[in-house]
């Protein structure tokens, strides 16, 4: 059978979807399965799975019209069996895609209209559930029953060992954290650019140097949009021989491995959290305006900080872009984050 998921979203929403996969694998061994995504380096995310056999590439914002045409058609010749949609994906894209794909069957909760049309569109039912318990919701007809796939990243074993060397030689006997200093992801609001899930450069500075001050190793984790981030450290930090400075410096495919060489990783709701989820490092998550129950990591090896604030958990409302007063974040303060990371060490 031949399968396509789309999931053209961010790194946390692609990680997320990752049980989907396990899932088709333990029903349909020979299972021939391929991705949507709308950057192609985030197929390094599975550089290292073989079970993704092709990766499509769609991005409405930066695809001409004549390449969205002939990915169109390809996607067509392909006939697939099964197509399974995120239930962040737009209903009318959904819907549009789905008709160009013209798979047997397709999977989503965006259906509802065209269910009542199209017997094989089929509407997945919504749940106010965590995203990997909603994804799964897609592949209930293959019969894995009550069974929960959590998110699976496999590492590339050489990245892991040369990361291993390269710290564990220098910094040996030593914790590692791995900070993500990154605000998560952007929006545009009355033409700015926001950042709703922003903790703050400076609390991370004060993170840091309390991480370091216990003699534990820090990592500084981030693309290459971050390096001002990191500018914008205090300038002792970066000079600090436990401190080791990666961003920009760490391709996707080898996120994974990185991540794994860390005991513990902590972050905003931001999609390298989720990958260090899905190798197992445990991971501390600050959290305020979406809700970890909804969109954290999923293991039990995750813990989130969150603070009382009667207007948390606003993703999805009109107060997501336009609160000028993030209580939900402000308040969160760096002793709270840094005891957690100290519970995840031990």
């Amino acid at each position: 059978m031949k399968y396509l998921i789309e999931i053209h979203h961010g790194i946390g929403d692609i990680v997320q979807m990752t049980g989907v996969i396990d899932a088709i694998i333990t029903h349909d061994e020979s299972a021939e399965i391929s991705l949507i995504l709308n950057r192609d380096e985030y197929q390094g995310l599975f550089v290292n799975d073989s079970r993704v056999k092709h990766f499509y590439f769609l991005n409405m914002q930066t695809m001409s019209k004549w390449a969205l045409v002939r990915l169109g058609f390809r996607l067509r010749s392909e006939h697939f069996d099964y197509l399974f949609f995120s239930h962040i994906s737009s209903t009318l894209y959904s819907q549009i895609l789905t008709l160009v794909v013209n798979p047997k069957h397709a999977y989503a909760e965006q259906y509802y209209f065209l269910s009542k049309i199209f017997s094989k569109f089929v509407l997945i039912s919504k749940e106010i559930t965590h995203r990997v318990r909603r994804n799964l919701n897609l592949v209930k007809f293959l019969g894995y029953n009550s069974q929960i796939y959590s998110p699976h990243i496999k590492t590339n074993q050489k990245f892991l060992f040369s990361f291993q060397t390269k710290i564990g030689n220098n910094f040996p006997l030593k914790k590692i954290v791995g900070v993500c200093i990154g605000d998560a992801t952007s929006s545009m609001y009355k033409g700015e650019k926001i950042f709703p899930k922003k903790w703050g450069t400076q609390n991370f500075s004060n993170l840091i140097k309390k991480i370091v001050a216990d003699d534990n190793i820090v990592i500084l984790i981030g693309n290459n949009l971050e390096k001002s981030i990191v500018e914008g450290l205090d300038s002792n930090i970066l000079s600090n021989s436990l401190v080791v400075d990666l961003v920009g410096k760490v391709q996707i495919s080898e996120l994974s491995a990185l991540t794994q060489c860390c005991d513990c990783v902590v972050g905003v709701d931001t999609g390298v959290v989720h990958i260090a989820d899905a190798v197992g490092t445990a991971t501390v998550s600050i959290f305020g305006p979406t809700d970890p129950k909804l969109h954290g990591a999923f293991s039990n090896k995750a813990i989130f900080v969150e603070t009382d604030c009667s207007c948390k958990y606003c993703y999805g409302t009109d107060k997501y872009l336009s609160c000028t007063d993030r209580k939900c974040l402000s308040r969160i303060t760096v002793d709270m984050v840094y005891a957690k990371i100290k519970k995840s060490l031990v």
